[in-house]
């Protein structure tokens, strides 16, 4: 995916949480077994640095950043979306494919 590709995914993730009225919040890194709006929480506070790490490396494409790791992100969003329920795996395999360039 491209940048602009990642961008208008995770914009899209954002407006669906923002929508359910979930907040960003970052999970404990040294915690386990979030609840189900932890982990959507978190997932939104991902979005919101991921949006923040794609408009750096936009920018400056010397900023230290890459593609690799914001698609990294994204999988990990990707897959709170599913677990939780938010987002079938049909319909995230199309977010990504009809994410326009």
């Amino acid at each position: 995916m491209t940048l602009a590709q990642i961008l208008s995914v995770v914009h899209k993730y954002h407006e669906k949480l923002e929508g359910r009225g979930i907040e960003p919040k970052k999970f404990p890194s040294s915690s386990i077994l979030p609840t189900a709006q932890q982990a959507l929480a978190h997932a939104q506070w991902l979005n919101e640095h991921l949006t923040k790490y794609l408009q750096d490396l936009q920018r400056d494409t010397n900023a230290g950043g890459n593609l690799d790791e914001a698609q990294r992100m994204l999988g990990f969003i990707q897959g709170v979306m599913w677990v939780i329920g938010q987002r079938t795996l049909d319909k995230l395999q199309a977010d990504n494919r009809n994410a326009p360039s």
